[in-house]
């Protein structure tokens, strides 16, 4: 039974990030999707592997919420993280190159899909930082006067394995995000966030994902990074990615569901910042 036609379960939203980035990333989500151990997809459409399966994606939109996640830090027109982070803290940010990149990726999310993307959010949470999150913020006021997207809250209370420090980072970063948002009375925010932690293989998915499960509040929201791999070749986020999908669409995560009586739902509780 679909966990959508059980209403009496928490809802809880699971997102997988980066779609577009590789195939083997887009065929470990869409496994997923069509096996409903997912609801929401992000995806990265300024990257070579999106227009290959969008259709696909698009397919399993209702019960699956999809939307653009916004990247500025991998591919040609990118920029290193550490340096895009030090130029957003010390207010030295190009907001005519990000604003460039926002329109680029939204004009393509729309004429790939022909409709709006469900929600915002940002790869490695580039979404936050200041300078980027204000010209993020007035496009999408802009641009979408009626009905906006909502946007994903980083506000990590919920982490684990060795992310203390980027947790803490995020943190910081994820108030001023939050007060940014309050200016713009149409902009809604999810609510309560989980699924950060270090990304490297060694850590317990399984275990870290039970503890989300039972901490989130009804409608709060999960991230996970899932993709295929050979198990056999792969290392780093590869290997991580492998692992998540492995759990992810497994009968124990099936389960887990169940014991902790979550139902997956494509749109989180929403608020204003």
């Amino acid at each position: 039974m679909s966990h959508s036609a059980q209403p009496h379960l928490k809802p809880v939203v699971l997102c997988a990030d980066d779609f577009g980035m590789s195939p083997a990333i887009n065929r470990g989500i869409l496994s997923l999707c069509r096996a409903e151990r997912l609801s929401a997809v992000s995806c990265m459409t300024d990257m070579p592997c999106w227009h290959q399966d969008a259709a696909s994606l698009m397919e399993l939109r209702r019960p699956v919420s999809i939307g653009l996640h916004f990247n500025l830090t991998e591919g040609p027109a990118s920029k290193k993280l550490p340096q895009l982070m030090q130029y957003a803290l010390t207010g030295r940010i190009d907001k005519d190159w990000v604003s460039t990149q926002l329109r680029r990726q939204l004009d393509v999310f729309e004429a790939t899909t022909h409709s709006i993307p469900d929600f915002i959010d940002g790869h490695q949470h580039v979404h936050l930082f200041p300078g980027i999150r204000d010209v993020l913020l007035a496009e999408l006021d802009s641009r979408y006067a009626d009905k906006a997207p909502w946007i994903r809250q980083v506000r990590p209370e919920l982490s684990g394995h060795d992310a203390r420090l980027k947790a803490m980072i995020i943190q910081l970063m994820g108030r001023g995000f939050t007060q940014a948002v309050s200016r713009y009375p149409q902009l809604k925010l999810s609510c309560e966030f989980a699924g950060l932690y270090s990304l490297q293989p060694d850590a317990d998915f399984a275990a870290l994902m039970q503890g989300w499960l039972k901490q989130l509040p009804a409608g709060g929201l999960i991230m996970c990074h899932p993709g295929e791999a050979d198990p056999d070749q792969a290392k780093g986020m590869a290997l991580t990615r492998h692992k998540e999908l492995t759990f992810l669409a497994s009968d124990a995560f099936g389960e887990l569901l169940q014991q902790c009586q979550i139902r997956l739902s494509p749109e989180p509780r929403l608020i204003r910042g």
